[in-house]
């Protein structure tokens, strides 16, 4: 579980927008046993893969204690992770739940990107969870400050295994980020 099987991606897009759309679908395969997999998807990720912002999705059972989270935003800045709070809370109330192998999650991401901050808006079969990066003024260390925005996208699979039918990555406007996951990846 700590070690994870990555594919980055150079897209191309320009990097001077302000709102950003990232997705992919995921699928766990069915075990007859308990079911072991996690992966997901990553942006604004460096050529080597070991900074982004991680959307780390883990099937049910493949969860260390009940107090983890299927869906995590992680913050990886040279290796180093940060598990970003996000709007699921501790409380399983308010937690995506029941990651299951055999079905396709459809995982989007929209990411509005200003001066020192990032919101990213992950959205699970349409489930909506936010977090927000901000960058601390006062601190000198490289976790604690906004990843800059590159043109890098990655997949990976943590645990059991992983696949994966499609990506994208585009630059969006305000509106198409305001209207919340994109419906159509065609577009």
């Amino acid at each position: 579980k700590s070690r994870y099987s990555i594919a980055t991606k150079t897209t191309g897009i320009p990097t001077s927008y302000e709102y950003y759309a990232f997705g992919t679908s995921l699928f766990f395969p069915p075990l007859q046993e308990k079911i072991s997999g996690s992966g997901g998807i990553a942006f604004f990720t460096s050529n080597n893969g070991l900074s982004g912002y991680y959307i780390l999705v883990q099937s049910t059972s493949n969860l260390s204690d009940t107090a983890d989270k299927e869906i995590k935003i992680v913050k990886l800045v040279n290796g180093r992770k940060l598990v970003l709070n996000d709007s699921q809370g501790s409380s399983g109330k308010t937690q995506l739940t029941g990651i299951l192998g055999g079905q396709l999650y459809k995982l989007d991401v929209n990411v509005s990107v200003s001066s020192g901050k990032r919101v990213i808006e992950v959205y699970v079969n349409n489930y909506k969870i936010t977090a927000t990066d901000t960058t601390d003024a006062s601190s000198k260390d490289d976790i604690k400050k906004v990843l800059p925005v590159t043109d890098g996208v990655a997949l990976f699979s943590a645990s059991g295994s992983s696949s994966f039918d499609y990506v994208y990555a585009a630059p969006i406007t305000q509106a198409q980020y305001k209207e919340g996951a994109l419906q159509n990846v065609y577009e």
